[in-house]
């Protein structure tokens, strides 16, 4: 049960659902997968933003959460395709229908990819908080080791336009961690001892004098200041 490589103008969407209904009726699975990617007809549905075909292909039985070749649910999918900015709406209530049919917010594909990573790297705010409300893990690390937050971040600064900082305000208010101690490289610093040992004798006997004569030094200032020393002999 294939669907349209293009966004359907409105006449041909409706068209293009009745052949779907019509199909059903007789015999057609909402289960079966097929192309290369192993893609149902509610992931074809998800991926071009067709919520009412994914409204149909639910109401008909079709597995929320089964997954492509690529490990991708349709919550997934949906995600992760390209939108105009006049489709977001549109993929906004997809994506609330498949979670109030129980898809899962923080599904992986087989690269550890979340939703919400993938919404973050199309920097859409409205989706992103979408997840977060419904549970989606705002610190997840992707195979690659990049969160949801650095996705946003490099949206930042490919596709300002998208106003990814109202994205990355969401993530924080979840409790998106800043820095990830795992990703920083772990250096063994030298033992105090061993650095000690590796100094000449010299700096360090300069390093007595220079505090000796600091210590006179400070007493030379205080002699200077008679008023601020008689208030600290007083007390």
């Amino acid at each position: 049960m294939g669907l349209p490589s293009q966004q359907l103008p409105p006449g041909l969407g409706l068209r293009c659902l009745e052949l779907s209904q019509a199909l059903l009726e007789h015999g057609a699975s909402v289960q079966r997968a097929g192309g290369a990617g192993l893609d149902t007809p509610l992931h074809v549905a998800a991926q071009r933003g067709l919520d009412e075909h994914a409204r149909l292909y639910l109401g008909r039985g079709a597995r929320v959460d089964a997954r492509n070749a690529r490990g991708e649910t349709a919550l997934s999918a949906a995600c992760g395709a390209a939108r105009r900015p006049d489709e977001h709406a549109r993929c906004l209530r997809l994506c609330a229908l498949l979670l109030r049919c129980g898809a899962a917010a923080d599904a992986r594909d087989e690269d550890e990819r979340s939703p919400l990573h993938k919404a973050c790297g199309h920097a859409l705010h409205g989706l992103a908080r979408l997840l977060l409300r419904h549970g989606a893990d705002a610190g997840a690390l992707d195979y690659g080791g990049a969160s949801p937050l650095a996705r946003v971040l490099h949206t930042a600064a490919c596709a300002p336009e998208a106003a990814p900082q109202r994205t990355l305000q969401a993530l924080l208010n979840h409790g998106s961690p800043t820095v990830w101690p795992d990703a920083i490289p772990k250096t063994k610093a030298p033992l105090p001892q061993q650095a000690d040992s590796k100094q000449p004798s010299e700096p360090r006997a300069l390093r007595c004098r220079d505090h000796q004569s600091g210590v006179t030094a400070g007493k030379a200032s205080m002699s200077t200041m008679p008023g601020l020393s008689a208030r600290l002999t007083a007390t």
